[in-house]
């Protein structure tokens, strides 16, 4: 009897029983799930779970009919599990949508408020640093269409744009911090 020389542990038995067995038993999952490695995830599943439970198997059916049974099963709660899942994930999407509408205006408030600290930073520039930087950002020009423009020599408009880096980045990360210290103290008072 295969149960029995499962119940001792015999690995021929187990094998027999997944040869025998494995191509109807992946068939009639197939025909439930469509989804090949899902109905593969499921045999071996059942198959582990068999041998792992061998010593406690008690079978009142055939074995076959035991089988079917037992996949039976676990189909159900792959679609009791994929349904959890799938409202689990639905729950997720609406709360991160939520999220990003939140964070979406914050990082907007913060971009507005970066930008105008920016502009800020470029209208305190030397005029000539000031126009270089300018032409680069604003109008995306190569160093050497602003020294054409400008009628400066190429190093010249490569200093100018290093001195203007230099000075907006010191007072951008001046007014930054002291806006950002500023934002936490007023929310803190809320």
């Amino acid at each position: 009897n295969i149960i029995r020389r499962l119940k001792l542990g015999e690995e021929g038995a187990f094998k027999w029983l997944y040869e025998h067995t494995w191509e109807r038993l992946y068939n009639q999952a197939y025909r439930r799930l469509a989804d090949e490695e899902q109905v593969k995830e499921l045999l071996q599943e059942l198959f582990t779970e068999i041998w792992q439970n061998r010593r406690q198997l008690n079978i009142q059916i055939s074995l076959q009919g035991y089988l079917h049974q037992a996949l039976k099963y676990k189909i159900y709660n792959h679609f009791k599990s994929q349904k959890i899942q799938n409202k689990y994930l639905e729950y997720l999407k609406v709360s991160i949508s939520h999220l990003n509408n939140q964070n979406t205006l914050e990082e907007e408030l913060r971009f507005n408020e970066l930008q105008s600290i920016l502009h800020e930073c470029i209208l305190k520039l030397p005029p000539q640093a000031q126009k270089v930087y300018l032409l680069r950002q604003n109008d995306g020009l190569s160093n050497t269409e602003i020294a054409n423009i400008l009628n400066l020599s190429i190093s010249t408009v490569e200093k100018h744009m290093i001195n203007a880096v230099k000075l907006i980045r010191a007072s951008m990360k001046y007014r930054y911090l002291t806006t950002i210290t500023y934002i936490f103290i007023f929310f803190q008072k809320i």
